[in-house]
């Protein structure tokens, strides 16, 4: 599988119990740095229903800014959220 055509965001909740969150976003961002990834937190397996605001905004963010813009937005804290 080759790269994306378009920007691609990942993002992983906090407290997932089917895998560990931080080494899927760090193998995530070794084998596809050019995803934009992130741990939301506070949030579960249902991510868009427990932190629905906050990641419809992270969404909105990375559908309508500039990357640089969208990195340095809490709570992003720099393209890595962590």
């Amino acid at each position: 599988m080759g790269r994306p055509a378009g920007a691609t965001l990942f993002l992983a909740d906090e407290h997932e119990t089917i895998y560990a969150a931080d080494k899927a976003v760090r193998r995530l961002t070794r084998v596809a740095p050019h995803v934009k990834e992130g741990i939301v937190p506070g949030a579960g397996h249902a991510l868009t229903v427990v932190q629905a605001e906050m990641v419809s905004r992270i969404i909105l963010d990375f559908l309508t800014e500039e990357p640089a813009a969208f990195c340095d937005k809490p709570p992003m804290g720099g393209c890595g959220w962590r």
